[in-house]
């Protein structure tokens, strides 16, 4: 294999983009039931119709995992490389925007740290937003995600 990603071959200010979602109604009445979620916000249109938001709309954790499927997606790259050991935190979770049905997502994300931990890990900090057909950002999160660190030379990397 040979062209792994490891934490050194990151770097600040590097950006991706993911591919895009539309949001189905589907979407929304599989993630109610897999949750219990079922306010009337998401399931009832003449309910949601009366509402600020003009209809119904996707629950705001539903955007963030969708925005986080999108991410692993476009994986690897610089915010989640080959040699990811888990998600260590997400936080400053922000729901910006309503997401209707029929609205088309992707996320785009920047690294915006690079924290060494010890000989075999980092964390890698990145800033992400979930942004709509409109060019509207949804949701914005920073993730930390542990990574490995690149092996030093003739130490078996297990490739």
């Amino acid at each position: 294999m040979g062209n792994k990603i490891y934490f050194e071959d990151c770097r600040r200010g590097e950006t991706v983009v993911t591919p895009e979602r539309t949001i189905t109604n589907e979407d929304i009445l599989v993630f109610a039931n897999l949750t219990g979620d079922r306010s009337s916000v998401h399931l009832d249109e003449a309910f949601a119709r009366t509402t600020p938001f003009g209809g119904r709309i996707a629950h705001g954790l539903l955007m963030l995992s969708i925005g986080s499927g999108l991410f692993l997606q476009a994986a690897p790259n610089s915010a989640f490389p080959e040699s990811m050991i888990a998600l260590y935190s997400m936080s400053k979770v922000r729901f910006l925007r309503a997401t209707h049905i029929g609205d088309t997502v992707h996320v785009e994300t920047e690294v915006i740290d690079l924290l060494e931990l010890d000989a075999q890990r980092g964390l890698i900090v990145a800033r992400h937003w979930i942004v709509n057909q409109d060019k509207e950002k949804v949701v914005a999160f920073r993730t930390k995600a542990l990574v490995g660190r690149r092996p030093p030379s003739g130490e078996n990397s297990g490739e």
